[in-house]
């Protein structure tokens, strides 16, 4: 055999498995450059059959007409293995890339700690500011819904189809709906009162306008909490698959909550005060700051704007030391209102 076939055929050899020691080695161990030392890798792989096919046909050629060259024989074999293993090569890299990256993003979030729900503040405290030069205040009430006694009104953050949340789903509506019902000595239901006077309301209808305002009873609210109104306002919209969001006017719900306090058939409740809880904030669609904002301006501007309106005295819920922080961030920004003296020290429901 010829001594020239040989080394032919031992240089394809070696080059191949340069190229290929070239290509595992950059993909092993993440080179800096993945993109041009597998453009190198398979050039030299590309060599081995364009030596092979020299050696056993030593009279291929090439003729033009790509870029001027028409390819044939080793040269074109050459090209086509060159150009495809490059392509496949380069897309194999970069899924690997990819792959790599989301396994260290996996890891990054396993890493993090769980995000654990905001508490519920436990210790019933309460912040007032006075409005303008009136006798007029908004505030903030921390602590569970249940804990607060002494405001004639509490509002319902309700979905425009007027459906109270079940008892014990730990929302405000399911908060107000078990505490006004009536009960045995077990705590268990006897009668769903302000769940079927809201239904009564209702009347059958699929849904209500975003923003309306149905008063009911308070029912067993009246004798333990000295609750005189429910006032349930349709603060939410719900969506097949995609759950609640606020109404697209929030602040108008704590507006016609006020105005609705002014209804003639309610003069002989003689409404003063009125408690609220953060409108929305529990489907977690809008920024908790922003949230408060609106809607704690909007009852500002309505008691600042209303001289003679019933309502004296409006208090926010806040459940949680976010939603705390939240609402004493914008009353504290307001240049409508000022901290009333004794707020700070206060540390119990206001009495009426």
């Amino acid at each position: 055999m010829d001594w020239q076939f040989l080394l032919i055929l031992l240089c394809a050899v070696a080059i191949l498995a340069s190229g290929l020691a070239i290509y595992f080695r950059t993909n092993s161990e993440r080179a800096d450059h993945p993109f041009a030392t597998t453009l190198i890798s398979w050039l030299l792989i590309a060599l081995f059959p364009v030596l092979v096919i020299f050696a056993f046909f030593p009279t291929s050629s090439a003729n033009g007409t790509f870029f001027g060259i028409s390819l044939t024989g080793a040269i074109a074999a050459f090209f086509l293995i060159w150009w495809w293993g490059t392509r496949m090569a380069l897309s194999a890299t970069e899924m690997d890339r990819l792959q790599s990256k989301i396994k260290q993003l996996e890891r990054q979030v396993r890493s993090q700690p769980a995000l654990q729900p905001a508490m519920t503040i436990r210790e019933l405290r309460i912040q007032r500011f006075r409005v303008g030069a009136s006798k007029k205040h908004v505030g903030v009430v921390s602590g569970e819904l249940g804990e607060v006694k002494g405001i004639d009104v509490w509002v319902n953050s309700e979905n425009t189809n007027l459906q109270m949340a079940r008892y014990f789903d730990g929302s405000i509506s399911g908060t107000i709906r078990y505490l006004g019902a009536r009960k045995n000595e077990f705590g268990d239901v006897l009668e769903d009162s302000i769940g079927l006077e809201l239904k009564q309301i209702a009347g059958g209808r699929a849904s209500v306008a975003p923003s309306t305002v149905c008063v009911t009873g308070a029912g067993e609210l009246a004798n333990t909490h000295t609750v005189k109104r429910i006032f349930h306002v349709a603060a939410v919209v719900g969506e097949v698959s995609a759950g609640y969001r606020p109404v697209a006017n929030i602040g108008q719900c704590v507006h016609r909550c006020l105005a609705r306090a002014e209804a003639p058939e309610l003069i002989q409740d003689d409404l003063k005060s009125m408690l609220i809880p953060l409108l929305g904030a529990g489907t977690r669609k809008r920024p908790l700051d922003e949230l408060a904002d609106e809607l704690i301006n909007a009852a500002i501007r309505y008691l600042a704007d209303t001289p003679n309106c019933r309502i004296q005295d409006v208090y926010f819920l806040a459940r949680t030391e976010p939603e705390w922080h939240a609402c004493l961030s914008v009353l504290q920004a307001s240049s409508s209102v000022r901290q009333a003296p004794e707020s700070a020290a206060r540390t119990v429901a206001p009495s009426r």
